[in-house]
Parts: structure tokens; C-alpha cells; sequence
């Protein structure tokens, strides 16, 4: 059986990164579809991994010679 996204990457399953989610005003609070206003750090069952949420990491500069 084939692994989900965020179970291959080790992403975790919160509001912040959920399909269903929007942000509000308040960055800590979340607009779900699903269960209304929540915490962004919220996990429920009805999660779908959105990968255009998610802030990559920059990559570190390499040093001048």
C-alpha cells in the first residue's frame, strides 16, 4: 500500500498545513471547513496535506573563497 505524503516526509498533521483550513486575522486561530474555528496547531481526522502552505526552509550560503 502506497504511503501518503506526509507519512513519507515525516510532516506534521496540523491545521496549518490542512486543505480544509484558511487563516484568520489572528495567526494562532484557523478557519476549518470542517470544524469551524480551531488552533493552528489543531489535528483532527479530516486532515489533507496541502503542500503549497508549507514555508520551505532556506538554504544556507555557501562561503566565499
Amino acid at each position: 500500500m502506497k504511503k501518503k505524503l506526509c507519512e513519507r516526509y515525516d510532516i506534521s498533521k496540523k491545521c496549518a498545513f490542512c486543505e480544509n483550513a484558511s487563516k484568520t486575522l489572528d495567526e494562532t486561530k484557523m478557519l476549518c471547513k470542517k470544524k469551524g474555528v480551531v488552533s493552528s496547531e489543531y489535528i483532527c481526522l479530516a486532515f489533507k496535506y496541502d503542500l503549497m502552505k508549507r514555508v520551505p526552509k532556506r538554504i544556507p550560503q555557501l562561503p566565499k573563497e
